[in-house]
């Protein structure tokens, strides 16, 4: 009887030492394909802000930060938001002021590196603009769309300089204004700064 333990416990350990060799060996598998799959989609996050800055009679910030994912080497789509303060000191003696907030969403196709379509849906909180009533806030919208010249740099990122057209037509909208005509029909915004590839 003794014996026939002895012959069956020689049997059964070198399976179960094998079972477990196969079980961890399963789990670090799984795990060093969870870190690759996790490195991989952090490679496609990229965040970024447009800026602008000026000072004087007329001071103006202007900060647009934002975050997107390729979902293609052409292709992404982000979220965005920005801010805006815009005070004019006025020949009366009196001060203009706006001061303005916004979040947004985005979808972005890159052909080649220093060429981007964009397009971009975003709401508002500001001061109103058009006509000139100080602290009266509203609520607006916009739909640009547009084109951007991208300078690529150090493989990390790159710059950005981009005129957007806005589909609503709205003076209202706290953008930075490229071009505005005569009768308040033709509406063209512009932003620049860089984005960054954080984990790239």
């Amino acid at each position: 009887m003794m014996k026939t333990l002895f012959i069956s416990l020689l049997i059964c350990l070198p399976i179960t030492g094998i079972s477990q060799y196969d079980i961890e060996k399963a789990a670090k598998d799984s795990s060093k394909r969870k870190s690759s799959n996790l490195y991989e989609l952090k490679q496609n996050v990229y965040v970024g802000s447009a800026l602008s800055l000026s000072f004087g009679r007329n001071t103006y910030l202007y900060a647009a930060p934002q975050m997107g994912y390729d979902l293609h080497k052409t292709f992404s789509v982000g979220i965005q938001g920005s801010y805006m303060y815009y005070r004019v000191l006025l020949f009366t003696g009196g001060i203009y002021a706006v001061n303005a907030y916004s979040g947004g969403i985005y979808a972005k196709y890159k052909p080649i590196d220093n060429i981007s379509f964009e397009t971009s849906l975003n709401l508002y909180n500001t001061d109103q603009i058009d006509p000139f009533i100080t602290g009266k806030r509203i609520n607006t919208q916009s739909w640009l769309g547009g084109i951007s010249y991208n300078r690529p740099f150090g493989g990390k990122g790159y710059g950005f300089f981009s005129i957007y057209y806005n589909f609503i037509r709205d003076l209202n909208t706290p953008e930075p204004l490229f071009f505005r005509n005569l009768d308040n029909t033709f509406y063209l915004h512009y932003k620049y700064g860089v984005v960054f590839y954080p984990f790239s």
